[in-house]
């Protein structure tokens, strides 16, 4: 019988993003199926620390700069004490973890989440193309990170891998009461308010529904940064009138309850890799309306509704009929539901994770 692996993934912060949410849900899977598996919060802690299933494989450094001698020296000794041979570094962790190679010899995995699929031509290189010469495999949320890392960065084909993200809604937390009623279908929004998600675009077409005089309610839920883009949002709800239409939740770890008591999943970004929060609709059984961006069309194929980004004309159509249909609903929602538990399982995804890091290793 093979030892089980000993793995470390590293995230800067436990903040209610995607990058730190794979991260939280690798560690809890790997450890699940027998690996021996560290998560490693580096600079922030945040709320999905709550979520943390064993606190005892938790480290956190409370790195207050680039250069924190003393977590950086923190971080190497625990690697080496608890012999790990893998270190899985997310999103911007990695210069951080080249270093921690230099000091240890693990093996180096660089888990790339980069939302902004549709304007890569923007994003710096010249860094990542340095960083990227000690990294011993690549992984990408979507196909157009690969190409890009393969043809930008110069890393060769056969240390990148397009990996699937995978949703996980075994957690419950305790969280005050929210109003729900059922007599009107719940449109929810999980994203954080930043400018990719798009959320103009998804209130342009509440607005449009609304002037139709449907009847349903609004979720936004994530992360509100009290900047221009939330006061901009917070503004064009006011004007539309949307103001007891939209509720604006915020941080929530509560995602499963929220899901459990909404009707229809949306995603209005303009740019996307492969949203977490459109797995956990499925997984949810809630029928989706998506942009066409990133790897949403591939996540949703045929089991709900894909929509150009930043037309909220055709995003108000997809909503509609769902809206107004609630037999559509159920049907799409159990087909989803059954297509995401099929084809992104936790088990599929570790499947394939696990015999990654065994081949770094031979």
């Amino acid at each position: 019988m093979h030892e089980p692996l000993r793995i470390m993934h590293l995230i800067d912060s436990l903040a209610l993003g995607g990058a730190e949410r794979v991260a939280l849900n690798l560690f809890h899977t790997l450890n699940e199926q027998g690996q021996s598996t560290w998560l490693c919060a580096s600079r922030h802690e945040g709320p999905l620390k709550d979520l943390i299933r064993e606190p005892k494989q938790y480290l956190f450094l409370g790195k207050k700069r680039a250069t924190d001698l003393f977590a950086f020296c923190h971080l190497i000794r625990y690697i080496k004490n608890n012999r790990i041979q893998i270190l899985h570094a997310h999103s911007t962790s990695l210069a951080w973890a080249v270093f921690v190679k230099w000091f240890t010899g693990a093996r180096l995995v660089w888990h790339d989440h980069y939302g902004n699929s549709m304007f890569l031509t923007r994003r710096s290189k010249f860094l990542l193309k340095f960083l990227s010469i000690w990294v011993n495999h690549v992984i990408c949320v979507n196909n157009s990170l690969v190409d890009w890392v393969v043809t930008t960065l110069k890393v060769a084909q056969k240390k990148v891998t397009y990996l699937s993200n995978f949703p996980d809604l075994s957690f419950r937390t305790e969280v005050p009461n929210f109003e729900h009623t059922n007599d009107v279908p719940v449109i929810l929004c999980v994203a954080n308010l930043r400018f990719p998600k798009d959320h103009a675009n998804l209130v342009s077409a509440i607005e449009i529904l609304h002037n139709e005089r449907h009847t349903f309610k609004v979720w936004l839920v994530g992360k509100d940064f009290h900047d221009q883009y939330s006061t901009q949002l917070k503004a064009q709800i006011a004007s539309a009138g949307l103001e007891k239409i939209i509720d604006i939740l915020g941080d929530r770890t509560d995602i499963a309850d929220l899901l459990t008591h909404s009707d229809i999943g949306v995603l209005s970004s303009a740019s996307e890799g492969l949203p977490v929060s459109l797995l956990e609709y499925g997984l949810a059984g809630l029928p989706v309306v998506a942009t066409d961006v990133g790897e949403c069309r591939n996540v949703v194929g045929k089991f709900g509704i894909v929509v150009p980004p930043d037309d909220a004309s055709s995003l108000a159509n997809g909503l509609r009929m769902l809206v107004l249909n609630s037999q559509l609903r159920h049907q799409l929602g159990v087909s989803y539901k059954n297509h995401i538990s099929l084809n992104f399982s936790p088990e599929k995804i570790s499947k394939e994770l696990i015999f990654l890091y065994n081949s770094l290793l031979v």
